[in-house]
C-alpha cells in the first residue's frame, strides 16, 4: 500500500503508488536558511521569465500553513516576495501541500506536503491581464433602447461572469470584462439594483435579518400603516407624493434636483389631500440612499411606498426592518414565479404590494397573483423611459382586462396610475375606473 509520513504539525509527504522493501525513499528536509536561499532562487527565474514578467494574467498562491511566520520567520513572506516579480494580481489560499514533480521531469505527479506553489494564468491569445478593480461607471445601455411594446422586450438577470471563455489546454477560464449592455432602462436598473444589494447581502446575512424582522414585527408601534385601507377611504382621488432628490437623466433629459426636506413641507401643508408618500431611496438614479427610508418615516405619518426596484427577497426583509409600509413591483422586471414570491412573503412580514404594470398582458398577469391588492398603471415606457400618455385608458379599456376585473367582483384591486404625470392629467383621468394616482415632478 501507499506510504506516508505524518509530522508533527500535520503535514503528509507521500511516494508513489506502491513501496517495496528494495525501494529507495528520498526525504526533502529544509530549514529557515535554505528555504529562502530556494524561493529566492525560483523567485529569480522566473523575473527572466518573459512569459511571466509580460503575459501573466494572473497568480494563483497555494500556501501551505506551516510556512510564513514558522519557516521564514516573517508572514506572508512568499506572497510579497512574488508580488515583487510580477505586476499580476495574486489571489490564493491555504492548503496542507501541493502536487507537482520532483525535478520537473517526472511523469507522475507526487503531494508535497509542507510545500507552497504558484500556479501563474495566462491568456492562450497572449492577451494580458484585465483589471478586476471596482468602478464607479454604470452599466452602459445601447443607444437605441428597446421600447416595452415590443415583443421582444424582457429583462435578463445581471450576468456577473460576463467576460470572454479562454482555452488554455485542457483548462477554460472566464476573463472578466464589463462588456454586456443593457437593452433597456429598466435592465439597467435591475442590473445596478442587483449590484447594490450584492454588496449589502455580503455584510449581513439572510437568516438573522428574518430574524430581526420577526422580532420587529412584534412591537406595537411598529405595525405596518394600511396603505390601501387610506386610499379606498379617501373622499377625494387619492394621491401619493413621491419624494426623489433628482430624477434619472435618460434621454439626454435634464437633471431636476430636489430637496427631500422641503419636499416633506410641501407635502405637509397639503394635508388630508395627501392619502400617502413614495420615496425613491435608490442611489444610483435617484440620488438618495438606503438610511433616507428611516429618516423619510420618521417625518410622515401616512403610510409609505417605496418606489425601488425590487431584483430580491432580501430587499423585502431590510426594507421592512426600516419601517416601510408598501412597496411597488414591477410586473415587468420579474418572472411571474418571482413576482407571486415577492408578493406572497411581503405580505407575509407585513407589508402591502403595489404591482406596476405597462401592459394589457402585464395587467392581466398581476391579476392572477393571490391576494393582490393595488395596482399602478404606468403611462411611462419601462424600456425607454419616456412618457406615452393614453396608455391607461388603452390597457383599461382591453376587452380582457374589463373581462377580468369584472371576474373578480369586489376583490378586484385599487387602481392607480403613475409616470409623468402633470396636473392637468387629473381633469382628464376617469376617476370611475382610477382610485388614485402616484404623482413626483408635477408636485415637486
Amino acid at each position: 500500500r501507499p506510504v506516508s509520513f505524518g509530522s508533527k504539525d500535520g503535514s503528509i509527504t507521500a511516494t508513489s503508488e506502491k513501496v517495496s522493501s528494495s525501494d529507495k525513499i528520498q526525504f526533502y528536509v529544509k530549514n529557515s536558511k535554505a528555504a529562502v536561499e530556494s524561493f529566492e532562487r525560483t523567485v529569480a527565474a522566473y523575473k527572466s521569465n518573459d512569459e511571466f514578467k509580460n503575459k501573466s494574467g494572473g497568480l494563483i498562491h497555494f500556501s501551505c500553513i506551516s510556512g510564513g511566520q514558522s519557516l521564514y520567520n516573517k508572514p506572508a513572506f512568499e506572497a510579497e516576495r512574488i508580488a515583487e516579480a510580477s505586476s499580476s494580481q495574486i489571489g490564493g489560499f491555504f492548503c496542507n501541500g501541493v502536487f507537482g514533480p520532483i525535478d520537473g521531469k517526472a511523469s507522475k505527479a507526487t503531494l508535497f506536503g509542507s510545500s507552497s506553489g504558484f500556479v501563474s494564468l495566462r491568456p492562450k491569445s497572449g492577451r494580458v491581464s484585465v483589471s478586476l478593480n471596482g468602478s464607479d461607471d454604470l452599466h452602459e445601455i445601447d443607444e437605441i433602447a428597446m421600447s416595452d411594446a415590443d415583443e421582444n422586450f424582457e429583462i435578463v438577470r445581471r450576468n456577473v461572469g460576463s467576460g470572454r471563455s479562454l482555452n488554455s489546454g485542457q483548462v477554460q477560464y472566464s476573463v472578466a470584462e464589463n462588456t454586456a449592455k443593457a437593452r433597456n432602462v429598466l435592465e439597467k436598473m435591475c442590473w445596478e439594483k442587483e449590484a447594490e444589494v450584492d454588496r449589502r447581502r455580503d455584510r449581513w446575512p439572510v437568516g438573522p435579518l428574518m430574524t430581526r424582522v420577526l422580532n420587529y414585527n412584534k412591537v406595537t408601534e411598529n405595525k405596518a400603516k394600511d396603505l390601501k385601507s387610506a386610499i379606498v377611504q379617501s373622499t377625494t382621488p387619492a394621491l401619493i407624493g413621491i419624494v426623489k432628490r433628482k430624477s434619472p437623466n435618460f434621454n439626454n433629459r435634464k437633471e431636476a434636483i430636489y430637496d427631500p426636506v422641503s419636499t416633506l413641507e410641501k407635502y405637509t401643508k397639503l394635508g388630508s389631500l395627501l392619502t400617502a408618500v413614495g420615496l425613491h431611496s435608490d442611489s444610483v438614479f435617484y440620488g438618495g440612499n438606503f438610511e433616507q427610508i428611516e429618516e423619510v418615516r420618521a417625518k410622515v405619518k401616512v403610510p409609505l411606498l417605496l418606489m425601488d426596484v425590487i431584483v430580491y427577497v432580501y430587499q423585502l426583509y431590510e426594507i421592512r426592518l426600516k419601517g416601510v409600509d408598501a412597496i411597488r413591483l414591477i410586473s415587468a422586471a420579474l418572472p411571474k414565479s418571482d413576482l407571486v414570491l415577492f408578493h406572497k412573503v411581503a405580505n407575509k412580514i407585513g407589508m402591502q404590494v403595489v404591482v406596476t404594470v405597462s401592459s394589457a398582458e402585464h395587467l392581466l398577469s398581476a391579476l392572477e397573483v393571490d391576494g393582490i391588492a393595488m395596482v399602478s398603471i404606468t403611462e411611462r415606457d419601462l424600456g425607454t423611459f419616456e412618457v406615452n400618455g393614453g396608455r391607461v385608458e388603452r390597457i383599461l379599456g382591453d376587452e380582457r382586462v374589463k373581462s377580468a376585473l369584472g371576474e373578480m367582483g369586489e376583490n378586484k384591486p385599487v387602481i392607480l396610475v403613475e409616470g409623468g404625470l402633470k396636473l392637468s392629467d387629473f381633469k382628464i383621468i376617469d376617476w370611475k375606473k382610477i382610485n388614485g394616482a402616484i404623482i413626483g415632478e408635477a408636485l415637486l
